[in-house]
């Protein structure tokens, strides 16, 4: 019932999105005209920038799970294509538990400790999205209320920040509650909380270095100066500017709206999302239409191929993966 009342939520957000774009001053024949006159050239640069995030991904990831000999870079990467793939095919971001869960498996080491990564990426992604956006806003003259909401974001990240730091700084006083917790559940759900969170512990091990921080860094920054390239390559094929904002702030918007509820592959939202990102620089919505059906098409389809190649050569049921991650979820 509470997975169905999720996807309800999801499917409805994504068709009141579609609604609201529609509803706006939308030339269909612009929006064709743009397509069709795109420029390859620059398409096909994008598909290869994509790649490369796709590999520095894999590279920061290896990274954070200390080096872990049972499992090699070509399995690893695998199971990040996969996961991506899962992610426009399924629902609630269910392909970073995937990947989560097939390298788990495949490196034998605990599923908690590996997810810890996935959410160690994250912080880091956001922190980076977060300063380019503090970079954006100091530059360009944007709208109050997005002024107002980076500086918001940004505090809540520093407190966040802060707080994860204390809690490597102080783990024996978060044993304790833990200790408390775990005698509690084993009591009355027989649940190994205890387990879980050594695991998680151990995960965030990876950050202790500051040598690794440096190259966790250096890799992220990496990542997202090809992300970069990849959507100048879409805003350039079909000739927007001014190029240098509309790039920047597009990628952020697009990629912290993913955390936003909708249906499988972000259909509707990703698209309300990049016309309200290209309209505050007074660009035309049927160009900015055009625009989010190019860069969607052109990165979720690249997952698509990519995942379902990545399937096909390990060998794994999407199907199966699936069923496993759900019963994995609802415990």
């Amino acid at each position: 019932m509470k997975r169905l009342l999720q996807l309800f939520i999801s499917f409805s957000i994504s068709a009141i999105a579609i609604w609201v774009i529609f509803s706006q001053k939308i030339n269909l024949n612009d929006v064709i005209y743009s397509l069709q006159n795109a420029k390859l050239i620059f398409l096909i640069f994008s598909i290869f920038f994509l790649i490369c995030s796709m590999w520095a991904i894999s590279k920061r990831w290896a990274l954070l799970l200390n080096s872990n000999n049972k499992i090699n870079n070509t399995q690893l990467t695998s199971a990040l294509w996969i996961g991506y793939f899962g992610n426009v095919i399924l629902p609630f971001r269910l392909g970073e538990i995937i990947r989560g869960y097939i390298v788990s498996e495949k490196a034998e080491i605990s599923f908690v400790y590996v997810i810890t990564t996935i959410f160690i990426e994250k912080i880091f992604d956001i922190g980076i999205l977060l300063f380019l956006l503090l970079i954006v806003n100091f530059t360009y003259p944007l709208p109050l209320w997005i002024q107002y909401i980076t500086e918001f974001a940004a505090l809540v990240f520093i407190i966040l920040f802060f707080l994860v730091l204390l809690f490597i700084l102080k783990k024996g006083y978060f044993f304790k509650l833990i200790f408390s917790i775990q005698s509690i559940s084993n009591r009355y759900f027989n649940i190994p909380v205890e387990k879980w969170f050594q695991s998680f512990i151990l995960a965030l091990r990876s950050v202790n270095n500051p040598i690794i921080i440096l190259k966790i860094i250096g890799w992220s920054l990496t990542i997202w100066s090809f992300g970069f390239l990849l959507n100048c390559c879409i805003i350039w094929s079909l000739g927007i500017e001014p190029w240098f904002f509309v790039s920047i702030l597009s990628q952020i918007v697009l990629n912290l709206g993913m955390a936003i509820p909708s249906m499988p592959g972000y259909v509707g939202v990703y698209h309300f999302l990049a016309i309200a990102t290209l309209t505050i620089f007074n660009i035309n919505p049927s160009i900015a239409l055009s625009y989010a059906i190019l860069s969607h098409f052109i990165m979720f389809g690249s997952f698509t191929i990519g995942g379902i190649i990545a399937l096909f050569l390990t060998e794994i049921s999407i199907t199966k993966l699936y069923k496993q991650v759900i019963t994995i979820k609802s415990k």
